[in-house]
């Protein structure tokens, strides 16, 4: 905030303002087209800081010092897209051409193929749509703003990437930490879907303090700093507990009703219509007895689905 410090030269000098927060904000909204212009962004944080201060100051020896750092780190990151690249397009490479056949067929597949091939695709994604776990929007964005919340606070800096125990010389660390964590990691999984529940993404976040209070002596800042997260996190989460508890009470008393609104409707035409949309936006909550009956698994039905059956089961 140069205005609020009054440092009225700070735009003549630094043409194009940057910092971590803006990069991260880039990095996780996708803005990124290519790994090098997030690291020119990531540079110029440093450069700044560098082109702004004088050479013998603790600030603008930081930045040098991170500047580094990051150079090294992101070095390592350049090598494996490389290889990965190389990789990639080896296989890739197209096999030799065919002999042509001298029968000549119809581009066109015959009529009942093309429906049965068109089945066998929907079948198919219906089964990967239904073995994917869903994820409440709501809950997992609360988890989202929790991990946020640690991960712009300084003190976070040392809990945000990765252990570089070959770098630092601790040779001991695979010896006393098992399954290594850090919030960056955690944040990536967040964002693929990888947590199937939300106490696994607890568990992981649990495990990078943990890490740090087993591998660091109790008087240690860092210790100290791992066991204040610690607490910080488990207070966050036991709220967000709570809140997910209310929402399942509410959630079954909302299945009960639609079960009780079915067992009222005598028009086929209103449950087949009912049975449509069922497949269509939970297809996993179907199931078919003996190739006739069609059974609705309400348990498997989520909130929104739920929301969105019952107007349909009482509009007119």
């Amino acid at each position: 905030d140069w205005k609020g410090l009054g440092l009225d030269d700070y735009p003549k000098i630094v043409k194009h303002p940057m910092d971590l927060g803006t990069v991260e904000s880039k990095l996780y909204d996708g803005k990124y087209k290519t790994i090098q212009a997030f690291a020119k962004d990531m540079r110029l944080v440093w450069e700044n800081t560098m082109a702004y201060n004088i050479e013998e100051s603790e600030i603008y020896a930081t930045a040098e010092s991170l500047l580094e750092f990051f150079d090294k780190k992101f070095e390592g990151i350049e090598e494996f897209v490389t290889r990965k690249k190389e990789k990639e397009s080896k296989e890739e490479t197209p096999a030799p051409p065919r002999k042509k056949s001298k029968v000549r067929t119809s581009e066109k597949k015959p009529e009942k193929e093309e429906k049965k091939s068109e089945k066998k695709q929907e079948k198919k994604k219906s089964e990967k749509k239904s073995k994917t776990p869903t994820h409440d929007t709501a809950k997992w964005k609360e988890c989202e703003e929790i991990l946020k919340s640690i991960m712009s606070k300084p003190e976070a800096e040392d809990f945000l990437y990765p252990v570089d125990w070959e770098s630092a010389g601790l040779h001991d660390y695979p010896k006393l930490i098992k399954k290594p964590m850090d919030l960056g990691t955690v944040e990536t999984k967040l964002q693929q879907k990888k947590y199937k529940t939300i106490e696994a993404y607890a568990d992981d976040v649990r495990l990078v303090w943990k890490n740090a209070m087993t591998y660091n002596i109790e008087d240690s800042d860092i210790h100290q700093t791992a066991k204040k997260f610690l607490e910080m996190f488990e207070k966050k989460f036991k709220k967000l507990n709570k809140s997910i508890v209310s929402d399942e009470v509410k959630i079954k008393k909302e299945k009960q009703k639609f079960c009780d609104i079915l067992r009222g409707i005598e028009s086929n035409q209103k449950l087949a219509s009912l049975v449509l949309m069922t497949q269509k936006l939970c297809p996993s909550a179907m199931e078919m007895k003996q190739g006739k009956e069609i059974v609705i698994q309400i348990s498997k039905l989520d909130s929104t689905t739920i929301e969105k059956l019952m107007k349909a089961a009482t509009e007119d």
